[in-house]
């Protein structure tokens, strides 16, 4: 063998070799080729069986072929879809997101389509609202304009308290056409989606979930649990530090609870993105108002209303503080984009409450509402939703128009820039408030425990039998007129110095004047034994539909004269100092033809004579005959915003018998608000009165004495200016009784007004002359009268300490026992301690406070001339209360009857001020207070252990100032203007001389 062929042999095996493996390899990619033929046709078949089976229902044999697909090729998307599809169905959610998980793709539509059924299954069935939270978001980074991510977001944050992160995304929807439920969502400032059990459910299932805590603290703030709200937000900022609405609502609860210290460590720790939420600003202006930092809290009220111009208090507030200031241009600009809001309000709960469906009409009102708030997103969508009820409805189409053109480019924001009052100005001049710590007290401020105040009933002992007649026998009816109750007023007639009592009654449906029923009935005091009906005997037959009734001296005759409000025609009755009355109504010209519930008889113009305001309530067709319906069908009575307020009235005395009817002339306003309880007194020193008239679920009306533009006096309307016309949340309330009384020894009368039920009553300081802040909360009157209904009230000190106390008479409108609410309810007595109030255990207080009762009007009287004020109490059903005091020991006191002369005769407004070691106790005279209800002429004034007055200052409207020097105490005495005192007891040639 050669050295080529050894050479050659090498490569010869080196060819053979490369020829085998070729031929191997050949082998091997057939043999792949095959195989992946064999397992693309499996995948087919598979998935063809796998598509049948789900199309048929069998969700576990389609879920295995579409799992044993993913095996076979693990970035077959459809597989992962369909395996998901059958998982979810058999309630096997975790194993969906397992396979939804395998997806291996870049493809916008898959993702999109990936995350949107995740975010789903953990929204819906997982109820693990982060994750769902995180999944709609990477779904509307993908693409923003999803409907499902957008509305299915929105549905989350709105279960969870965050309805102001949910809003663009509803607007969104919105703006791409969607008909969606979410308007409700909007509608409220604090609307939220309520499904408590998904809240729990989602709390259960992923306890560190921050979000569901937060729905749950919604909630226990909603029912007034605050301590537990705040522990439930303090748990989901532990649990989530970034979650900004949880920083903010536990600003807002810490607030309601009076934390005020906790508030300042709050402040220091919320993410500077919490300054984006209006209501982070709202509690930082409600703590400036506390301290009294007037400049920093129109700061901070400026940039929540800059923020959110369709919450209610900002603008409110605004109003108030910058008209107290002297900024009254802005300040009415403010207080207009007030009252819209408000009219919305009420526009929304007249349609959401309705069960008109086919009308279109109501919709379009609502749109127009929204519209003139400059929340035109929402005007367009109601608009749409009408049209899509009633497309020929020609108007309606051409008003879509309208706002579809108004639409176009504005940002997703509830309210176009265009209609926010606070961008218009700038307040950032004024500084931010600093808070101090307020240093915590050991003990709070202790009540007087050594009196033991009570009451006792002697209607039935005393001879006064009276119960007022609803107008409907046995049950109620559910028509408007019944709920109303009568009215009680308290005058001297016959001038012996013992009070008597005048109620108001109501007649059988529709009113019959020739009816045998009892007419009002007139009660004569028996020198504090008994009381006797002379109702007769004194010439009054009242044939009317009886409301309220004031007493007042019309004519300037010293004698008490009165004016009964009715359902249709009211009546003067005109004391003829013989002890008889006169029917005058025809020639005063006072009888009107409306609904009036609550009157006053005072000198509003300041000429010396009495005027009358009439106020009104409702107006309908068939507002004594409607009866509305539960969602159920069952009958139910309406509420207010059913119908039209009925306008005032206001008849100025021309001295000659006659009145004239000034409503028009001398009123600033129109004053058409529903109302229902009234009152006069001089609210600013200057001898002229101011006018609150309590208004059902609309803002109250607050009138003051000012010259008009043109120089001439008239009453200015002045409730949102003053404060007086909304609550603390810039809500109109459905206010009932007022009753006014120096609370906290500045000089001033403070207001109190009762309220509907699940509205706490409300309780004004006046906090400076003619300017007012609702302190409730503060006072403890909130949570105490939340569960209540609130009618009549006074103030009156119980066990003449010196300090007031406050009684409010409850019952409901309507019996919605079956519905969990309550019908008849307990009378209240709060304490108050210079500090706050406190309820008084009604098992001390007597028998009429442990039993429950559907109580209407209250008056204040002395019947039996003790020193210490008793009150009267109307019932809808079972007789009147007269309820003695009884309290023990009771101090030292003066009882003193004013007389005006160059002031009006009644002498109200007239400022009696007592001067005792150091202290100065304010009284004022008022009239109206209490509900439909006229007091007593009298001031009592509790002077504890006090021996004698030190002194005694008298302010009459007139400007005229008296001042006696070391008056006796326990007396009572009587005054007339510019005269000397004189005692009741000791001096019988009083009345003459009061009389001159």
């Amino acid at each position: 063998m050669s050295v080529r062929d050894n050479d050659s042999a090498p490569q010869s095996r080196a060819k053979r070799w490369i020829a085998v493996l070729g031929i191997a390899l050949l082998v091997v990619m057939g043999g792949a080729w095959y195989q992946l033929g064999r397992s693309a046709a499996r995948v087919e078949r598979l998935m063809y069986q796998a598509q049948r089976d789900h199309s048929m229902g069998r969700e576990q044999q389609a879920e295995r072929n579409a799992a044993e697909v993913l095996k076979i090729n693990p970035s077959f998307d459809e597989a992962a879809f369909l395996a998901a599809e059958c998982a979810a169905s058999q309630g096997k959610f975790q194993d969906a997101l397992d396979y939804l998980k395998q997806l291996q793709t870049s493809n916008t539509e898959i993702l999109v389509r990936s995350a949107l059924f995740t975010s789903e299954l953990q929204h819906y069935q997982l109820s693990r609202f982060s994750d769902a939270e995180r999944s709609y978001r990477i779904v509307l980074a993908l693409d923003s304009e999803n409907i499902q991510a957008n509305s299915h977001l929105a549905r989350l944050l709105g279960l969870c308290g965050r309805r102001r992160e949910a809003i663009p995304h509803v607007l969104n929807l919105i703006r791409q056409g969607i008909e969606t439920d979410l308007l409700l969502l909007l509608a409220r400032e604090s609307g939220v989606i309520n499904d408590l059990e998904a809240l729990e459910r989602a709390r259960a299932a992923v306890p560190e979930d921050a979000n569901p805590l937060l729905g749950l603290a919604w909630h226990a703030a909603e029912k007034e649990y605050t301590e537990r709200a705040i522990q439930l937000l303090r748990d989901a900022i532990e649990r989530q530090p970034d979650l900004i609405a949880a920083h903010v609502a536990l600003g807002r609860q810490l607030l309601i609870a009076g934390r005020y210290n906790e508030l300042i460590v709050w402040e220091k720790q919320i993410p500077p993105a919490a300054y984006e939420d209006a209501e982070t600003w709202l509690v930082r202006a409600q703590i400036a108002e506390k301290e009294g930092l007037k400049e920093a809290a129109i700061r901070c009220y400026w940039e929540a209303a800059f923020r959110a111009p369709e919450l209610k208090l900002p603008n409110f507030r605004l109003a108030n503080l910058l008209d107290e200031i002297g900024e009254t241009q802005t300040a009415k600009k403010f207080a207009k984009h007030t009252v819209r809001l408000q009219e919305l309000n009420v526009v929304q709960d007249r349609f959401f409450s309705t069960s008109d469906n086919a009308s279109i009409e109501p919709a379009l009102e609502l749109a127009k509402s929204y519209e003139l708030t400059g929340r035109i997103w929402e005007a367009y969508a109601w608009c749409q939703l009408g049209v899509r009820v009633d497309p020929e409805h020609q108007n309606a189409q051409r008003y879509l128009e309208e706002l579809r053109a108004k639409i176009k480019g504005i940002p997703l924001s509830l309210t176009v820039n265009t209609a926010n009052v606070a961008q218009s100005v700038d307040y950032s001049m004024y500084s931010l408030p600093r808070f101090r710590e307020i240093p915590l007290s050991s003990d709070k401020v202790r009540l007087n425990k050594s009196s033991m105040m009570s009451f006792r009933d002697d209607a039935e002992a005393s001879g006064l039998h009276f119960q007022y007649f609803n107008g409907t026998e046995g049950r109620p009816s559910r028509r408007m007129f019944e709920f109303t109750g009568g009215g009680i007023g308290v005058l001297d007639f016959d001038m012996d110095g013992y009070p008597d009592i005048y109620f108001t009654q109501g007649r059988p449906w529709p009113p019959d004047e020739h009816a045998n029923r009892d007419s009002d009935c007139l009660f004569r005091n028996c020198e504090a034994i008994r009381f006797e009906d002379v109702t007769t005997d004194v010439g009054i037959h009242e044939s009317g539909f009886g409301q309220g009734v004031s007493v007042g001296d019309v004519n300037s005759d010293g004698f008490p004269d009165l004016y009964v409000a009715n359902i249709g025609a009211n009546y003067l009755w005109t004391n003829n100092g013989d002890g008889t009355f006169s029917d005058t109504t025809v020639e005063a010209g006072v009888g009107g033809s409306q609904w009036t519930t609550s009157c006053v008889l005072a000198d509003l113009n300041a000429d010396g004579l009495t005027d009358i305001y009439a106020v009104n309530y409702l107006t309908a067709d068939d507002v004594f005959e409607r009866i509305c319906q539960h969602p159920d069908g069952s009958p139910r009575a309406c509420l207010p915003f059913h119908f039209q307020g009925e306008i005032d009235r206001l008849w100025l005395n021309d001295g000659n018998g006659h009145f004239t009817d000034m409503t028009k002339g001398f009123l600033s306003v129109e004053p058409s608000g529903k109302g229902l309880g009234v009152a006069v007194w001089d609210a600013y020193g200057s001898g002229q009165l101011s006018l609150l008239v309590a208004n059902d679920t609309v803002p109250n009306f607050f009138f003051v004495n000012e010259s008009g533009s043109d120089h001439q006096p008239r009453l200015q309307e002045r409730g949102i200016a003053a404060g007086l016309a909304l609550n603390e949340d810039g809500k109109a309330e459905g206010c009932m009784g007022i009753s006014l009384g120096d609370l906290n020894d500045d000089g001033q009368l403070d207001v109190h007004i009762t309220n509907f039920l699940s509205e706490s009553n409300t309780f004004y300081v006046n906090s400076s002359i003619g300017y007012y802040e609702d302190r409730t909360r503060m006072m403890d009157l909130h949570s105490p009268t939340l569960n209540v209904l609130g009618f009549g009230t006074q103030f009156l000190d119980l066990d003449l300490d010196g300090r007031l106390e406050l009684f409010v008479s409850n019952g409901h409108v309507d019996d919605l026992r079956q519905q969990g609410r309550p019908y008849k309810m307990l009378p209240l007595l709060f304490q108050w301690n210079g500090q706050r109030f406190s309820k008084v255990d009604g098992t001390v207080l007597g028998s009429y406070f442990q039993e429950k009762r559907l109580g209407r009007s209250v008056a204040r009287i002395d019947w039996n001339r003790d020193g210490r004020n008793d009150l009267i109490v109307g019932h809808l059903e079972g007789g009147s209360a007269l309820l003695t005091n009884t309290s023990v020991p009771a101090g030292n006191y003066l009882s003193l009857r004013l007389f005006g002369v160059e002031s009006n005769r009644d002498a109200i407004g007239t400022t009696v001020q007592v001067r005792i070691d150091n202290k100065t106790i304010t009284r004022q005279l008022t009239a109206g207070d209490g509900y439909q209800a006229s007091n007593e002429r009298r001031l009592i004034v509790g002077l504890g252990n006090a021996r004698q007055i030190d002194e005694l200052i008298v302010r009459w409207p007139s400007g005229k100032v008296q001042k006696f020097k070391k008056v006796s105490v326990s007396q009572e005495l009587w005054l007339a203007e510019g005269g000397k005192l004189f005692s009741s007891v000791s001096d019988q040639s009083i009345p003459s001389i009061a009389l001159d």
